[in-house]
């Protein structure tokens, strides 16, 4: 049979691990939660950055669109002056030949006056 004072102390004991053991999950508890909001957050950022990420590549994708459209107005236009240029040279020549026809004509002119 116990005593009075070793039941005290065993009831003390257990009450004074009781109140640990209370602390403990306590604290455990909290420590979970901190974890849970800190899971939450980087799950938000994550979700942020691969958002950003999307909308990256979706501006990229585009940028590349435009920049083919414009490679091929830039060759369209290249195609067009050296289109111009060929014109421009043939009628020069043509020139040119009437000139020379001219000459030759006035030449001719003077020649049957002699």
């Amino acid at each position: 049979k116990f005593s009075e004072d070793e039941l005290h102390r065993v009831s003390s004991v257990e009450n004074d691990t009781h109140i640990q053991m209370k602390k403990e999950i306590t604290e455990l508890t909290n420590l979970v939660e901190k974890d849970k909001e800190d899971t939450k957050l980087k799950e938000g950022k994550y979700v942020n950055l691969k958002s950003l990420i999307n909308e990256e590549k979706e501006t990229v994708h585009e940028i590349q669109i435009e920049m083919k459209r414009l490679l091929n107005i830039i060759a369209e236009d290249q195609e067009t002056i050296l289109k111009k240029d060929q014109t421009i040279m043939e009628l020069e020549n043509s020139t040119k030949y009437e000139e020379n026809t001219t000459k030759v004509d006035d030449l001719q002119i003077e020649l049957d006056h002699l």
